[in-house]
């Protein structure tokens, strides 16, 4: 049975069909250059714990993240269980920041008590690649759709269970 965590939050930002990334990454991993958004991944996450797959890890600036936010990198040896149990008594937002495998791991064992996700608009320059990896649809989890609000360059849902 799913575990639902009221400070367990989904951070991701994605394409309207639910691209959010590649298995071969460049640079820092993302398909497109939205500071914007970046900026509200900052706001939002500031001051949280915030959980990483060892891959997507190797593309972000983690050291620069430690700096104002507590950063943890999920790998095999990690007892994820345990891990969320300490987080959770902690007076903290726990964020799930990706990739694709750690998010689909949460969708499936916990219930997230919110998912922030920005899809990006149709003027935003994306990159082309091999070996998308989409995010999975959040309805498919019983989750459903709240506008938060709207940017130049995206659109910022919360989706709730």
């Amino acid at each position: 049975m799913k575990k639902k965590i009221k400070n367990l939050k989904m951070i991701v930002c994605i394409t309207k069909d639910n691209l959010m990334g590649s298995k071969n990454a460049m640079g820092n991993g993302l398909l497109w250059d939205v500071k914007e958004e970046l900026n509200y991944f900052k706001e939002k996450t500031m001051g949280h714990s915030l959980l990483f797959g060892v891959n997507t890890s190797k593309y972000v600036p983690i050291d620069k993240i430690r700096k104002t936010r507590d950063v943890y990198i999920l790998d095999y040896s990690v007892d994820v269980p345990k891990l969320i149990e300490k987080l959770e008594g902690e007076n903290k937002e726990i964020f799930i920041c990706g990739g694709y495998n750690t998010y689909k791991y949460f969708l499936e064992k916990y219930i997230p008590s919110e998912i922030y996700v920005s899809i990006l608009k149709d003027h935003v320059l994306i990159k082309e690649s091999e070996n998308k990896l989409y995010f999975p649809k959040l309805e498919e989890y019983g989750y459903k759709k709240e506008m938060i609000k709207e940017y130049d360059d995206f659109y910022a849902y919360v989706y709730k269970n």
